[in-house]
């Protein structure tokens, strides 16, 4: 029997929380960098040599299909919009083999048959107070084994992340907020 899949997205109502920027409050081995004032008065940053942006430190700790090591240190989501944080939030993230969630979320996905997956709790930032309890979830794309519930599924031009209806139903019977599933014909 053929396995109904539905795509999984955050709500997307003008009102909702997002995830707008990031913060680095507690960014390990942080370069040293000073402000130098150039020979025509304009003033730039020097930073210590063979220095690497932290964007693309990021970028390259996912690199390649790596992941790196649960409990890594991503950085603090800020969060904005009039709505506070429901169960899945949306943003530009690192890439899009991951979901942004609560841990109430989490908790659901994780009663399922899940591909090869690391979690990282990430603060988020929400009206200057700090909510401890949303993390990244990041799913290997190379995991085929046909019983899963979560599954990249290419849909139009692009691969989502897709769920199984049995863990549809689950979510949507929980009574968790922030969740829009889609049919994948």
């Amino acid at each position: 029997m053929n396995q109904q899949f539905y795509t999984i997205s955050p709500t997307l109502e003008e009102q909702d929380a997002y995830i707008e920027d990031w913060e680095f409050k507690y960014w390990p081995n942080q370069p040293n960098g000073e402000v130098i004032q150039n020979p025509n008065g304009t003033f730039s940053i020097r930073m210590e040599e063979n220095f690497t942006p932290l964007v693309k430190q990021l970028q390259n700790l996912f690199k390649n299909e790596n992941m790196p090591e649960n409990g890594t240190y991503l950085g603090e989501a800020v969060a904005k919009g009039s709505i506070k944080p429901k169960a899945l939030i949306g943003g530009d993230f690192l890439n899009a083999s991951g979901l942004f969630l609560s841990q109430d979320l989490l908790d659901i996905f994780t009663k399922f048959n899940l591909p090869l997956y690391k979690y990282y709790q990430i603060p988020l930032i929400y009206r200057k107070k700090i909510i401890e309890s949303y993390g990244y979830i990041n799913f290997s794309k190379n995991s085929k084994i046909e019983e899963q519930d979560v599954r990249f599924i290419k849909v139009k031009d692009y691969t989502k992340i897709c769920v199984s209806k049995r863990l549809k139903d689950e979510i949507e019977n929980s009574g968790i907020v922030g969740c829009v599933f889609k049919l994948v014909e």
